[in-house]
Order: structure tokens, then sequence, then C-alpha cells
């Protein structure tokens, strides 16, 4: 969704950027000094800030939540599988047989 500047240019965010046009509709390499000085460019930043800001909380929770419900140290695990790689422990596929639950 394009937004109008105060400058007659449009501004719009797109991949985590501030893009702009101009009234032709043309997308321009640079943002113009002129549409960076109005209330919509203010906006768009603080809206960047903003969902920067929340990507990486979210992000920090989200791993917090995951690691602390392992019962050993992430650390401790690679080492541990580590240890076995080392050892010459490799990961292997073992066919398994299946039988009918109830006998007939």
């Amino acid at each position: 969704m394009w937004t109008p500047t105060e400058s007659g240019h449009e501004l719009t965010i797109r991949e985590g950027r501030i893009i702009a046009r101009n009234k032709a509709g043309k997308e321009l390499a640079r943002v113009p000094a002129a549409a960076k000085k109005g209330q919509v460019w203010e906006e768009l930043d603080a809206t960047l800030t903003f969902l920067h800001t929340h990507d990486v909380e979210a992000g920090a929770e989200v791993e917090r939540w995951l690691l602390r419900s392992l019962p050993v140290p992430p650390g401790q695990l690679f080492a541990d599988a580590w240890q076995r790689y080392r050892d010459g422990d490799v990961p292997g596929y073992t066919e398994l047989r299946t039988q009918p639950y109830r006998r007939r």
C-alpha cells in the first residue's frame, strides 16, 4: 500500500525498507530528502523500528521457551554428540519389522 507524502512522492515498506516512487509511479533508487521530512516518513520509520524490536524480542522469548524445556543444556548435548561421532558412532538406519496387533 502506497502512502502519499506532502512532497508529492509515495512511500511504502517492502522487505524491511522504505521505498519511494514519484508522481508518475516510477520507483526511485533512494527516498528523496523532501519525503523524509514529512509525517508519513516518521510513521513508517517508527513502524519499521517497532517491527524490528518485536522480531528480536519474540525470537528471544521463543528461544527461551525452547531451551528452558530441555533437561540437558544445549552445549552439553552438542559435546556429547560430537564425542560419539569422534568415537566412531555414525547415524544408522534400522529396518523396523511390524506385526499385526491382534492375532486372528
